[in-house]
């Protein structure tokens, strides 16, 4: 089965990431799908048989990464009870997920396991009242087919639906591929019932997909609640993965020390996971939901490339070199500013690494 945490931000980015796929490829969407599980496969295959290790660069990366994530899932939580006066929630949301984690809170595995059982159970429930009581087809204007191009941005945005390799871990290559495999199946079937219900056009134009398809029916509320639950599961994992990862940094002397100081509780630097969370609510404010998205998957997409070459290109082996290949084309297929707003951040972060060393 996939790992916790990967099945939580699945789970809470299927309420996002269609439309901005959808606007993208139009009905190229499922062949997006595809290229992100081929994606997802290789670098599977890079890192079978062998303890995952992230450097520095890689670590922060993936925490800005994570951090616009959340900020992208906590607005589209807000959006789906509230609509277009979503922001002040979604800040909320961040805030008190903030505060839970810097206490040590954390759920333990079986109510998690019944709040994702809650999900799946309302999100079926909805699916039986739309297909019992289809909603009056919205207007919309025809959507041009994004073509092989819009596909690889929507693949390089669908990586957040499937389960990637953890530093500190070993990764067997069948379990891997079995995770992504699952994963792939599950995305598929909601996507091409969404394409089915609504079409392109629809998926596009809303900020919350799963909505805008029971927008009119009963369904809503259920699709709202379950966004909310999904999210606060998806935001709690998130932040235990961010502290995680700064404890790591901590260790290695790579955080600076007006914020490396840990709590005496939790041991990690609390400072530092509140320049996230603000790092996270400033995004919530400034930006919107599709492009927190897009930077998140940039960043990560970076990470990525970072880990394959973390010892040259000479080092790496074949599958790694291939990974990061795949990686640096779905970076460039994203908007041109996101992918250069990750460069910059790439760029910062060795310069930054450079004066301290």
């Amino acid at each position: 089965m996939p790992q916790r945490s990967d099945a939580t931000l699945a789970l809470a980015a299927v309420f996002l990431v269609w439309s901005p796929a959808a606007a993208a490829a139009g009905w190229w969407l499922l062949l997006g799908l595809a290229v992100a599980a081929a994606s997802a496969a290789l670098g599977a295959v890079a890192d079978a048989g062998r303890t995952v290790h992230d450097g520095p660069s890689s670590e922060w990366l993936g925490i800005v990464g994570r951090a616009f994530a959340s900020a992208a899932l906590a607005l589209t939580a807000a959006q789906s009870v509230l609509g277009g006066a979503a922001r002040p929630l979604a800040v909320l949301l961040l805030v008190a997920v903030a505060l839970f984690g810097l206490r040590g809170g954390r759920l333990p595995a079986r109510p998690v396991l019944l709040l994702v059982g809650a999900v799946v159970v309302l999100l079926a429930a909805a699916a039986v009242i739309v297909l019992v009581s289809p909603p009056d087809p919205a207007p919309f204007d025809p959507l041009r087919d994004g073509g092989p191009l819009g596909a690889g941005t929507a693949a390089a945005l669908l990586l957040i639906l499937l389960p990637t390799s953890r530093s500190g871990a070993v990764t067997g290559l069948r379990p891997a591929l079995l995770r992504i495999g699952i994963a792939t199946a599950a995305a598929a079937a909601l996507g091409t019932g969404l394409l089915l219900a609504a079409g392109p056009e629809v998926l596009a134009a809303s900020e919350t997909p799963l909505s805008a398809v029971t927008r009119g029916t009963p369904a809503s509320g259920l699709v709202g609640a379950a966004a909310v639950i999904a999210v606060l599961l998806a935001l709690l994992d998130l932040g235990r993965r961010d502290a995680r990862a700064l404890v790591r940094l901590a260790d290695a002397g790579e955080i600076p020390a007006v914020l490396a100081t840990r709590n005496r509780r939790t041991g990690v630097p609390a400072a530092a996971q509140l320049v996230l969370c603000l790092v996270a609510v400033l995004a919530v404010v400034i930006l919107d939901a599709d492009a927190l998205l897009a930077f998140a998957v940039a960043a990560l997409l970076v990470a990525t490339i970072v880990r394959r070459l973390d010892h040259g290109a000479a080092g790496a082996s074949g599958p790694a070199l291939a990974s990061a290949a795949v990686s640096l084309l779905l970076l460039l297929a994203l908007p041109a500013a996101t992918a250069a707003a990750a460069a910059v951040l790439l760029a910062a972060l060795l310069i930054a690494r450079a004066f301290r060393s």
